[in-house]
């Protein structure tokens, strides 16, 4: 994309309001909140470490049977990382890892549940150095699906945290 059509690009988002990516950014911001503290690793392994040590594998399991239509869209292309040509073979090669581990029922629940987030993380990454567009079907979808995966995995872990109930 020439400087031109990102400058156009740039003013399409700023002028437009688009609900979905406003409402992914608003929960982001919360869950952000909760992984912010988590010490060790890069931050996708803060996000999925911050699911391991709050949901137990019973809450995670829930979670799981309530986001499986949204986590399925989400994962079956997991978003690759913009910074990286589509060809580069290293393209999806963390979400692809993220989803394998979302995909492997042997797995604890919270380990398949982090694996959820982190290729959610990359859904964040895109959306917020620009390279998602409203206009895209796929991307709009990505949002969306991310956001109902997000509404009700953050409550849990903020319950996790809190200790209740």
């Amino acid at each position: 994309m020439s400087i031109y059509e990102q400058a156009l690009f740039a003013q399409r988002l700023r002028t437009r309001d688009v609900p979905e990516w406003c409402e992914f950014l608003r929960l982001w911001a919360a869950f952000n909140c909760l992984y912010g503290e988590e010490a060790n690793g890069n931050e996708r392994e803060r996000v999925m470490q911050v699911v391991r040590r709050y949901l137990d594998n019973p809450r995670a399991n829930t979670l799981i049977d309530q986001t499986s239509a949204a986590a399925l869209e989400i994962i079956e292309t997991p978003p690759g990382d913009m910074r990286k040509d589509a060809s580069d073979p290293r393209f999806r090669e963390q979400t692809e890892r993220c989803a394998a581990a979302y995909r492997d029922h042997i797995r604890p629940a919270n380990e398949r549940l982090a694996g959820l987030m982190g290729v959610i993380y990359q859904v964040r990454c895109n959306l917020l150095h620009g390279d998602k567009d409203p206009d895209e079907g796929r991307d709009m979808s990505l949002v969306r699906n991310s956001s109902a995966v997000l509404q009700a995995v953050i409550p849990a872990v903020e319950n996790g945290i809190t200790g209740a109930a």
